[in-house]
């Protein structure tokens, strides 16, 4: 299932969302597994949050509310 970016409307699939962007970060890849097991509240924490700005994702709500993507100009 596909979620678009409020953006600039780049779809974006919902299983790469939640399981294989954090590892587009600058994350140790072992810091990036622990990730992938906390509530979703701590997965968009401010520390992560600044962690995917970084690499151009911006949320809302939730981890497949996306309001700025790394397509957006």
């Amino acid at each position: 299932m596909d979620v678009h970016c409020s953006s600039c409307s780049e779809p974006w699939d919902v299983y790469h969302l939640r399981y294989a962007a954090i590892f587009e970060t600058e994350l140790h890849p072992q810091e990036a597994e622990k990730w992938q097991s906390l509530s979703p509240s701590e997965r968009l924490s401010s520390y992560y949050r600044e962690v995917f700005k970084k690499c151009g994702y911006e949320f809302v709500a939730s981890i497949v509310n996306v309001v700025r993507c790394p397509f957006c100009p």
